[in-house]
């Protein structure tokens, strides 16, 4: 029973992170999810004392505390301090608690990884790995499609429905990929297969970056790599070894090639530097606010401002003001952001559904500096323990969880990604990691 049990977890989790970024899936990400917990659950019965001692460990517990407070934080700002507290109800309801129940899940299987029988960690993390490739490949293989039926190089492509979206699970296959190639440094196999799929899947992501066309994913990819780098050389290049070290030049050629291409077709890169200064300055130019009202500012070369290049500082420097008119935050919501500028500007007619592009922007609007502090805490703890672990001792998912944690970090200064599925899809996977670290602060049981 428990054999078939382990299994249907494998298949259901593989379902779920494949589904999860997908537009438009949302009632069968969440079917798939209810089935996965109760097969968990099913799962665990048998178990349950062996498993909550996999998870009495500090890095299980600090995190935990962090999210803990960071919910208390939100409660108490529905009671006591936002303008509109029916907002943040709904938002706990309609988003939080379900990322505190993914994180959970995801707690749950990372210390069923543990299990006495290793196999069943190798089928979990597989199925994981099977989910992120499939939506890395499936998008690849469309455009190479697209390419070889067209004759024509399909950038902009995505198959999730938004670039963002394909972009962000592409580098988060990345920090798996990237973070089991550094462990065998250390002659730690994280990953179920040869280092040289990794490799493939490696090479598949640049090329998938490409196709997607998307800016952030590139600085992403660049931070990755220069973080590789910086690790290699931390583990020592003489232990290293002439094929672990194949892949860095395979990669560099990837990143120069990709990025010139993306530099080629991607005219926004032209005016970023001639927009910044003019984006900045939100009181002059209103485009920020309402774009159907007030017209996109002309460049000192005298071209239209891209309206990427322009809104999203703009919108990172109207977050800091908001933040600043209201430090202990407007209440925690996914809109607080539109809410406050429609306050500020109402002869803007701003839209109140709409948000800065930045998650963190968003999140501080809403949650204020105490609700920053508390997820910095959370995110740094995620990191910090990684870090060690894998420094002192050698755990592959460590250095996973840091390239995972830090990349969406990143990722949420300059995307909407802490919210909706990604926030949750995040969550989950730090969480699966979370306990495998873990075990080295666990005390001995008796």
């Amino acid at each position: 029973m428990t054999k078939r049990l382990d299994n249907l977890v494998a298949v259901l989790l593989a379902a779920l992170i494949f589904v999860w970024p997908i537009e438009h899936t949302i009632a069968l990400r969440y079917a798939i999810g209810g089935l996965l917990l109760i097969a968990t659950v099913g799962w665990s019965l048998s178990q349950s004392r062996e498993l909550l001692s996999r998870l009495q460990s500090r890095p299980v517990s600090l995190a935990c505390l962090f999210l803990g407070l960071l919910t208390l934080w939100f409660v108490a700002q529905g009671l006591w301090i936002a303008p509109e507290a029916h907002w943040v109800w709904q938002e706990l309801k309609g988003q939080w608690i379900k990322d505190l129940v993914f994180w959970s899940l995801g707690l749950a299987l990372g210390a069923g990884c543990l299990h006495a029988d290793a196999a069943v960690g190798r089928k979990w993390l597989l199925a994981l790995m099977i989910g992120l490739a499939g939506i890395v490949l499936w998008n690849v293989a469309a455009c190479l499609w697209l390419w070889l039926s067209t004759g024509q190089t399909p950038l902009m492509h995505n198959v999730t429905g938004a670039k963002a979206t394909d972009s962000y699970v592409n580098n988060m296959l990345l920090a798996f990929l990237v973070g089991d190639l550094l462990a065998r440094d250390r002659d730690q196999k994280f990953l179920p297969w040869h280092r040289y799929v990794s490799i493939a899947l490696i090479a598949s992501c640049v090329v998938n970056t490409a196709f997607l066309g998307a800016r952030n994913g590139w600085i992403g990819l660049a931070m990755l790599a220069f973080s590789g780098v910086v690790v290699h050389y931390i583990n020592g290049w003489q232990r290293v070894g002439k094929k672990a070290l194949m892949f860095l030049p395979v990669l560099l050629v990837l990143l120069v090639a990709g990025g010139w291409m993306s530099w080629k077709t991607d005219p926004r890169w032209n005016s970023l530097k001639e927009t910044l200064p003019v984006a900045w300055d939100i009181d002059t130019n209103k485009a920020w606010r309402n774009a159907s009202k007030y017209a996109y500012p002309i460049l000192p070369s005298g071209q239209l401002a891209d309206a990427s290049n322009y809104e999203r500082p703009a919108w990172i420097h109207a977050g800091l003001r908001l933040v600043a008119d209201r430090p202990l935050g407007a209440g925690f919501s996914r809109h607080a952001f539109g809410h406050e500028v429609a306050r500020l500007y109402p002869e803007s007619e701003p839209s109140p559904g709409m948000h800065s592009h930045s998650g963190m922007i968003d999140f501080a609007v809403g949650a204020g500096i105490p609700g920053v502090v508390l997820w910095l805490g959370f995110i740094l703890t995620l990191i910090g323990f990684g870090g060690v672990a894998y420094f002192r001792y050698g755990a592959a998912a460590g250095l996973v969880l840091v390239f995972l944690t830090s990349g969406f970090f990143g990722r949420s200064l300059l995307d909407s990604s802490m919210r909706d599925h990604m926030l949750e899809q995040f969550l989950f996977v730090s969480a699966f990691l979370l306990p495998v670290i873990g075990r080295f602060w666990r005390k001995p049981t008796s």
